[in-house]
């Protein structure tokens, strides 16, 4: 069952899945979030269909996701595109891949609960957990300085979506490639981000998960100073490189020897700049 959720995963057009156990602790409580601003009037999201659980859910709603095992997919960006950030095309980019990781999750969900097993959703829509500590379990990839998840594949460039459910199947592990050290080692995404929202300090404890804290305050009051999302921490992420044979021989180094991850760092600079500068808008946008 495991590679058959897999195979349907790739074929909706997710880049990588991998499954692991639902832990509680990354369940959401409850809908929603409390307003960031005074007066600020959330748009109230409205669901009319299946299945049970979270239709008709309103901000404030308790959340109850009593499934044991979660199916993580990540859904690659076109690095052309988010190369451009903060900018609207760098905005058409992810709302590509939100729309598609959406209707991969939705599709599989339905598909699982059509072999007679309950499952649900998780999109930017419809979140009921925390997805990247759930890709973290799930073997997808590592917590990195930004807060985001690296996987050897991808880097930072890519979004998340995921199933929960209790259909029984084989399990993947969480990896181990060095990312803790090379993000000790690399500070790009912090030095490049313009508010200072990603930490150049060390880890600190939160919630009892010692980790880089990142001030999504911060990051959210800049989105909305520029006017889009932006994506600076995964386009400098020295891992958010073409999946080019090149670029995956780097990865594997940067997994397998730490003595090499100082080095790669300083190669990044002195190849692809040391500072980050959004690139021209292609010519077929125009």
């Amino acid at each position: 069952m495991g590679r058959r959720v897999k195979k349907v995963a790739r074929y909706l057009g997710a880049d990588l899945v991998r499954t692991g156990p639902l832990n509680p602790a990354w369940v959401y409580s409850h809908r929603g979030c409390p307003p960031f601003f005074e007066g600020y009037l959330a748009n109230l999201p409205l669901f009319d269909g299946i299945p049970d659980g979270y239709r008709d859910l309103k901000w404030g709603d308790p959340i109850e996701i009593p499934h044991q095992y979660a199916i993580s997919m990540a859904f690659a960006q076109d690095d052309r595109l988010m190369r451009t950030t903060p900018s609207p095309v760098s905005d058409l980019g992810v709302g590509e891949v939100y729309a598609q990781s959406a209707l991969a999750s939705v599709q599989l969900a339905r598909y699982i609960r059509a072999l007679g097993y309950p499952a649900r959703a998780h999109h930017i829509r419809n979140y009921g957990v925390l997805v990247v500590p759930v890709a973290v379990d799930a073997g997808l990839g590592e917590l990195a300085r930004s807060g985001y998840l690296i996987t050897k594949e991808l880097g930072l460039n890519f979004r998340l979506a995921c199933v929960t459910t209790d259909l029984p199947m084989a399990l993947d592990r969480p990896v181990d490639l060095g990312v803790q050290d090379f993000c000790q080692k690399c500070l790009k995404c912090a030095e490049a981000y313009p508010v200072g929202a990603i930490p150049q300090e060390e880890k600190v404890v939160v919630r009892g998960v010692r980790k880089w804290k990142l001030d999504e305050i911060k990051c959210l009051l800049y989105w909305g100073h520029v006017g889009s999302a932006c994506a600076i921490c995964q386009v400098v992420c020295p891992w958010s490189k073409p999946r080019m044979l090149f670029h995956r021989f780097v990865a594997e180094i940067a997994t397998r020897v730490p003595a090499a991850r100082r080095f790669l760092v300083w190669m990044d600079d002195l190849v692809y700049g040391s500072k980050f500068e959004s690139r021209p808008i292609p010519e077929w946008v125009e």
